[in-house]
């Protein structure tokens, strides 16, 4: 739109708070894992780094909108190389919001397990607990996939970023009385990686939590007086806002569980934690509100995919308004209808049988981080702005671009190799982990239980 239009009437700062909350996921829960894996004082700089690679390419798709009159991610990449990456752009959305729909399964079943365990008053042992749980979030979400119009949740974002600061809070809590021993063996602190391995397993992770490419162009759309200027205050602030967050819950969850942290870090939480049950509840509540809000774009993608590969075969395409024409115009209804509701079933069974069978929501993310994300969020942004401006002289904003998608490329191949190499083997939490329990027992601790009979069968 214009630069005077009347639908122009997001701020900075409202701009700003839009973007983060649709950013903040159930991915930072897997933070405080992704830092034992690779180190303290690497995890922080990566998760700034990304910040600033992220604000870097946001702003280059920003500028290929501006300079192309488009107003979408996939008209952009239209715009840029043609209707073969307009395709490819729609699988990859199709393939995020599936996998986002996977891990939101695991994340609110297991939490909610946790909520359910409170309010019982007992640990469930069954090792089908977590499928029976899972299900049962699938279950709830089912009917309000169906829906072609989410008006209503409109707000969910908001209180996804509310619940995620609790969070914050409920961590900084729980682990203030252990700054102490951040330092003090056996459960010292990981500053650096074990291996160069398991720094390259999260590097994908840590950027996937910089993704707000498909949203920040309708903002952008909204933003009173437009300015380049303007535009750039609302990354960095919400680069900065997401940075310090990110910072906070890795940090704060990886003091409290050390070694023993799980790729949830609330899985590390005993369920008689009232503080840490709350925020249980609030992620289940968001996590299963914005479950149709995956799903419906999901579905769309594949409805766009359908048309797209129609119009690839075809020599014309009827126009919108002539399809169901004539008297086999119900025929035509009902089998809207009917591919509308397989296309639903099939997204959230796929996704619920994944989830039942993923060894842990980690490996979920460091998946999508390190292909997806990596490519729709860093490599296709700077290269859409290289081939949209290739005939301007070559300047810093160049150079940059390349090095990004040469450095994005690197870390999306290494990253996705570890994941599938550590596929076998991952888990969940590390063996021993109990959720009462932050960190499994040194063994000069065993020693002393076993000469006390009473305090190891409390513990136990």
């Amino acid at each position: 739109p214009a630069h005077d239009a009347e639908s122009r009437r997001s701020t900075v700062a409202t701009t700003t708070f839009t973007l983060i909350s649709t950013m903040m996921g159930g991915s930072v829960l897997s933070l405080p894992w992704a830092m034992d894996k690779s180190g303290l004082i690497p995890g922080v700089l990566a998760l700034v780094c990304w910040s600033c690679v992220g604000d870097f390419s946001v702003y280059m798709l920003v500028r290929c909108a501006r300079r192309s009159g488009m107003v979408s991610y996939e008209e952009v990449a239209y715009a840029a190389f043609g209707k073969r990456m307009r395709l490819v752009v729609v699988v990859q959305i199709f393939f995020l919001c599936w996998m986002i729909a996977v891990a939101y399964i695991v994340l609110a079943g297991d939490n909610a397990l946790r909520v359910y365990e409170a309010v019982a008053g007992a640990t469930m042992e069954s090792a089908h607990a977590p499928w029976v749980a899972r299900s049962g979030v699938a279950l709830a979400v089912l009917g309000p996939c169906f829906a072609t119009n989410l008006h209503a949740l409109r707000y969910t974002s908001f209180f996804s970023l509310m619940a995620i600061v609790f969070l914050t809070i409920a961590l900084g809590l729980r682990a203030a009385p252990r700054l102490g021993t951040a330092l003090e063996p056996p459960n010292a602190l990981q500053l650096w990686p074990r291996s160069a391995g398991d720094l390259l397993y999260t590097l994908g992770l840590y950027s996937g939590g910089y993704v707000c490419h498909f949203n920040v162009l309708s903002a952008h759309a909204e933003l009173t007086v437009p300015t380049q200027r303007r535009m750039k205050n609302v990354l960095h602030f919400t680069m900065a806002g997401c940075v310090v967050i990110y910072v906070s819950i890795a940090v704060l969850g990886y003091v409290y569980a050390r070694d023993a942290v799980c790729d949830n870090v609330l899985q590390n939480f005993c369920h008689t934690d009232v503080l840490i049950t709350v925020a249980r509840l609030a992620l289940v509540a968001v996590l299963v509100a914005n479950l149709p809000l995956i799903v419906v774009p999901c579905r769309g993608c594949l409805d766009t995919l359908g048309t797209l590969m129609a119009g690839s075969q075809h020599a014309s395409v009827p126009p919108p308004d002539m399809e169901g024409y004539g008297p086999d115009q119900s025929v035509q209804t009902t089998k809207s209808v009917l591919g509308h509701v397989v296309k639903t079933m099939v997204i959230v069974i796929g996704a619920l049988a994944l989830a039942c069978v993923v060894p842990g929501v980690h490996v979920v993310w460091t998946l999508v981080a390190g292909t997806v994300s990596m490519m729709v969020a860093y490599i296709l942004p700077s290269a859409m702005y290289l081939k949209l401006r290739a005939q301007r002289p070559w300047n810093w904003r160049k150079t940059m671009a390349v090095a990004v998608i040469c450095a994005s490329a690197a870390v999306a191949v290494t990253s996705t190799y570890e994941t599938f190499r550590r596929m076998g083997t991952s888990q969940s939490c590390p063996a021993g982990v109990r959720p009462c329990q932050p960190w499994p027992l040194a063994a000069a601790e065993l020693v002393h239980m076993q000469d006390r009979p009473e305090t190891a069968l409390h513990t136990a």
